[in-house]
């Protein structure tokens, strides 16, 4: 039986319900953007569309080719999916000073003192735009 991308999504379901903690945050948000992302990437391989490398230029390509198919929105919530998972994997210090300026998801963190740098409230977001997403993607 082949794997199914959107496992990740049930394993994201899964881990928060048994670990409601940060790291538990960071790992279902890294498992529901993959889940996205390698659903799109195969829909639009499928179609013709996209070639993959299977490399990490990959990334990019699936969201530029989404808006390029004029599927603006699918692709503004995958790249809202893409920044929580490099936030998640990239951001690990709560430390003000470490924290990247560059990220609109570090600085929410910034400008609220005591905040996790990655939260339960992060991880909701993530759910959420995942369960709203994957059916979409799924009929491209």
């Amino acid at each position: 039986m082949p794997f199914a991308a959107k496992d990740f999504y049930d394993l994201a379901l899964w881990l928060s319900s048994q670990r409601p903690d940060e790291s538990s945050h960071r790992t279902g948000i890294s498992r529901i953007y993959y889940a996205a992302h390698l659903t799109a990437r195969d829909k639009l391989s499928q179609k013709g569309w996209l070639m993959p490398s299977g490399k990490g230029d990959d990334h990019g390509l699936v969201i530029r080719e989404l808006r390029r198919r004029r599927f603006s929105n699918r692709a503004d919530e995958l790249r809202y999916l893409k920044d929580l998972r490099e936030h998640s994997d990239y951001h690990v210090d709560a430390d003000r000073s470490v924290l990247n300026e560059d990220c609109q998801l570090c600085e929410r963190i910034m400008l609220s003192s005591g905040a996790e740098v990655v939260s339960a409230e992060h991880l909701r977001e993530a759910l959420e735009v995942g369960q709203r997403l994957l059916p979409l993607l799924e009929k491209l």
